[in-house]
């Protein structure tokens, strides 16, 4: 997996579905639902470990 990281200070757009890959590979997230921007950050406080793998609703 860390061939798939990019150099520190380097952004990249990573679109998944796959929410354990997600957290594994990113530490900034931006979480979109019915084409909107719902929530941007860290991704351990955009994408909460209790989702699971298969998230859970934006909408809190």
């Amino acid at each position: 997996m860390n061939l798939l990281s990019p150099p520190a200070g380097t952004a990249s757009l990573f679109v998944r579905r796959d929410l354990p890959a997600v957290r594994a590979l990113t530490t900034e997230a931006v979480l979109f639902a019915a084409g909107r921007c719902v929530r941007r950050g860290p991704v351990e406080e955009v994408l909460p470990a209790e989702w699971g793998p298969h998230g859970s609703s934006p909408a809190r």
